[in-house]
């Protein structure tokens, strides 16, 4: 289990964006990671939104290599991460 202390700034952020980001597939983004920063283990917070595992670790993964940047710009132009993988 991939475990980091979140800043109280991290925190704001998620806990805004998962209200007021304009696409639901970025706020369900945001919801994970607002979970994980409040120290919801993945099986459970996968439970809790209706996700797979896969998914809410796809998301932190996400967030870790960008962040909050990445999370967001990838669900517009997806293909940005294959093209990122093949290099």
């Amino acid at each position: 289990m991939l475990r980091r202390a979140y800043t109280e700034q991290e925190k704001q952020t998620f806990h805004h964006l998962r209200f007021h980001h304009p696409n639901p597939r970025i706020l369900e983004r945001f919801e994970v990671l607002w979970l994980h920063a409040n120290d919801e283990r993945f099986p459970k917070i996968a439970k809790l939104v209706r996700l797979s595992e896969a998914s809410v670790r796809k998301y932190f993964r996400l967030y870790e290599q960008g962040g909050v940047a990445l999370v967001d710009l990838l669900f517009m132009f997806p293909n940005l991460a294959k093209k990122s993988n093949n290099s």
